[in-house]
């Protein structure tokens, strides 16, 4: 029960820090979402396995949040025990450390994909690897190009609370700071009952279909026809792929909740503005931000089962002092 608590306490110890790096340079965040879609789609159309696993998101959120460690100090990364900063906070099996150090052939496939998301996104046509993604199936740049107005998508959430501009997300960096979560609450406790690959792809693209609706958040009037708005535009991003039923339906598993992992991915989703209103209470000066969170998903019921049940509540002892 005692090491029970302290992992629960763990893993909101390691968000709060791993919120804080993300939140020093929104544009490098969001940068996540650009190279991480970019692995996925390119593994799932050229059927690279490797680029379909969860380390390499992990691989990807710990180099980006090394970044933003040392952006406004401007310091090179010399120890290893900083790059894995705040994964170390989690990290009882040297899980972080390895696939950093141990991982070269992976490392250069990854690296390979984020020079080639950079050259999507610039539409770099003098690029070798991007005329042969144009030759061999133009729909991946297209999607590619749909998917990142994302970046462009800021969290309603916030923007309805008079959140200070510059703290304010967008759905891009939501996405890596669920990625974050997922990570570290499967370091901790290393739950069996969740296909890990799965969970980091779902997370990716739990967002595609705001793509084509915007944030649309409860109370607006098309919040009832929001499902099918967000289904043509999902249909629109991954039609033309290859793999584009694979990443529709996993979209669509979402959305039922029917299944582990689209339940615990739906608990994240949920959870990620909560505990970073704890955060943004902090820092901002405010005092409403987690409790306005907390008490609107308590009264839903949104964590009376789930896997985040009882961190969750470790929130509620802050909102009740």
């Amino acid at each position: 029960m005692k090491e029970q608590l302290i992992k629960e306490k763990r893993l909101l110890d390691f968000y709060k820090k791993m919120v804080s790096l993300s939140q020093r340079n929104l544009h490098s965040s969001e940068k996540f979402l650009d190279e991480a879609f970019t692995i996925m789609m390119m593994g799932h159309e050229f059927g690279n396995g490797r680029l379909c696993q969860r380390r390499v998101y992990e691989i990807l959120m710990i180099w980006n949040l090394s970044y933003n460690s040392f952006v406004d100090e401007k310091n090179i990364v010399t120890d290893i025990e900083n790059i894995i900063y705040p994964f170390s906070i989690v990290d009882d099996s040297d899980y972080y450390r390895r696939i950093v150090t141990e991982e070269h052939l992976l490392l250069r496939e990854i690296f390979f994909n984020c020079r080639l998301a950079d050259e999507i996104e610039n539409n770099r046509d003098d690029s070798i690897a991007f005329n042969l993604l144009m030759l061999k199936n133009s729909s991946c740049i297209e999607a590619f190009n749909k998917v990142v107005k994302l970046k462009e998508i800021a969290r309603t959430g916030w923007v309805k609370r008079r959140v200070k501009k510059e703290y304010i997300e967008s759905d891009a960096t939501h996405i890596m700071q669920m990625i974050g979560l997922a990570s570290a609450y499967f370091s901790l406790f290393k739950p069996s009952d969740l296909d890990y690959d799965k969970v980091m792809e779902m997370i990716i693209i739990h967002e595609m279909g705001e793509v084509l609706a915007g944030d649309i958040p409860e109370g607006d009037l098309l919040h009832e026809s929001k499902h099918d708005i967000e289904a043509r535009g999902v249909r629109e991003i991954f039609n033309g792929l290859s793999s584009g039923d694979y990443f529709i339906n996993l979209w669509e598993e979402f959305e039922s909740r029917e299944s582990n992992e689209a339940r615990f991915v739906y608990e994240l989703d949920k959870f990620d503005p909560i505990v970073k209103a704890e955060y943004l209470d902090e820092v901002l000066g405010r005092t409403d931000l987690l409790s306005d969170f907390y008490m609107y998903e308590e009264n839903r019921g949104t964590f009376d089962e789930g896997k985040l049940k009882k961190v969750f509540k470790h929130l509620g002892e802050k909102v009740n002092r």
